[in-house]
């Protein structure tokens, strides 16, 4: 009788380890609505869309699996990326989690600054407004007023601002745990966004309806109608890597671009550094001053360090030299004259410069994009990093074009590409304190 018991007592706390394993399995069926009101004063009129979709998704501790007609979205919150698959091309695109975030608090920002032009002029009920900004993008102001109370309407509990609803359900639902609510909450954050507050409340509820509604206003009006369709618990094996075969890596010209550097591995990195170093000694052996100085530069800017000791044997030789002296002088304008008086000079001395003429499209670029053409500046910048992908400089420059243009995707690519190079590059400083400020201002988004 006692051998029994303890098999009994042994099988129960395996099924438990089992349960505490389980990861909450979803199904919802979605239905989008989107409404664009008449612009113009009429010309343009009103019009409306729905769409219908099938959404699965399992919620673990450190991930999330969210998959629907259009694809597949793995967020791997451990190793902050997400693996997105398209399921129309085939095709797969790995981005950094910051992203989302990034842009978002970008976002954030610009929609008070126009809804505080609005409101000066006059306008009411701005649908970029604070609240309905918060809302959208699940992020909270510093200081804003918390939203209004929900109000209950038989067992229907609804959240408005304005007049108009921003959430409602079901008072009552499926019961989930603590951890299981803080992964649904997750889960509509990132895919959805809803305000802070309803979010908090809803965690705290820890229960999930059979059905609910979340509403946006922007330039555009959407209505998401959600309706469970099945939870249940099971254990979810997690392996985004493993999921991407079949698909092959998305051809835009950025991805491709980064694969480039990602491609390289520390050998390689350092062997390119220091053909680099190379060059410009056998340049500046051959008298080529103006090569033999973009080389050193080039040198500096992969690997983040002074010039290196081979550069002060032709020191004197470099920096007394005309088209060098112009070059150095040329690189760091304090204004907008010297900016465009520089950027003459620069584009002068490519007619002078051989072996390493493209990377003056380096110094070009810093120029181009204070100057109000980031575009061009994007251009330069791909243009040496094709040929040069080892330059870990250049690739943060151009991720800051990026990220000032709210291309949060694009700029953690570019990041990426570099730090997976060279992660202790000094001017990677700044993108270091952006994570850490996002993690610590945003602790949602990463716990």
């Amino acid at each position: 009788m006692k051998t029994k018991f303890c098999s009994l007592v042994f099988a129960l706390f395996l099924l438990g380890a089992a349960l505490a394993r389980a990861d909450l399995h979803l199904a919802f069926g979605l239905t989008e609505d989107v409404d664009v009101p008449a612009q113009n004063d009429g010309k343009i009129p009103a019009t409306h869309t729905s769409n219908q979709q099938h959404i699965e998704v399992f919620l673990g501790d450190g991930y999330m699996d969210v998959q629907s007609d259009e694809g597949r979205a793995m967020f791997d919150f451990t190793g902050q990326k997400i693996f997105t698959l398209s399921s129309k091309d085939k095709t797969y695109a790995i981005t950094s989690l910051y992203a989302v975030i990034g842009f978002r608090a970008m976002e954030l920002q610009n929609r008070v600054f126009i809804a505080g032009t609005l409101n000066a002029a006059g306008v009411k009920d701005i649908p970029e407004g604070e609240a309905y900004a918060e809302n959208e993008l699940s992020l909270r102001l510093p200081n804003s007023p918390p939203l209004p109370t929900p109000t209950t309407s038989g067992n229907t509990l609804t959240y408005s601002y304005n007049g108009k609803p921003l959430f409602s359900r079901p008072s009552d639902g499926q019961k989930l745990s603590a951890s299981e609510a803080a992964q649904l909450v997750r889960f509509i954050r990132y895919q959805f966004g809803l305000h802070p507050d309803i979010l908090d409340a809803w965690q705290k509820e820890a229960t999930l309806p059979g059905h609910f509604d979340i509403y946006q206003y922007n330039t555009e009006n959407t209505h998401l109608q959600f309706a469970l369709l099945r939870l249940d618990r099971m254990e979810h094996k997690f392996t985004p890597l493993a999921e991407l075969t079949g698909f092959k890596e998305t051809d835009d010209p950025l991805a491709v671009l980064c694969a480039k550097a990602n491609a390289l591995d520390q050998a390689q990195f350092t062997a390119s550094c220091n053909a680099l170093k190379n060059t410009a000694v056998t340049e500046a052996k051959a008298g080529h001053n103006l090569d033999a100085v973009l080389f050193f530069l080039a040198y500096t800017l992969a690997t983040g360090q002074q010039m290196p000791p081979e550069f002060s044997t032709y020191r004197d030789v470099l920096t007394n030299d005309a088209d060098a002296t112009l070059l150095i002088k040329s690189m760091t304008p304090h204004s907008e004259e010297e900016a465009k008086s520089d950027l003459t000079a620069l584009r002068s001395l490519e007619g002078k410069a051989n072996s390493g003429k493209i990377f003056l499209n380096i110094f070009e670029a810093d120029i181009l994009d204070p100057l109000g053409q980031p575009d061009d500046a994007i251009k330069l910048f791909q243009a040496v990093l094709a040929e040069y992908p080892c330059l870990v400089g250049p690739w943060n420059d151009v991720g800051e074009i990026y990220y000032r243009r709210f291309e949060s995707v694009s700029a953690w690519q570019c990041w990426g590409a570099g730090r997976h190079l060279l992660p202790t590059h000094p001017l990677f400083k700044d993108v270091d304190d952006l994570e850490e400020s996002l993690r610590k201002e945003h602790p949602e988004y990463f716990n």
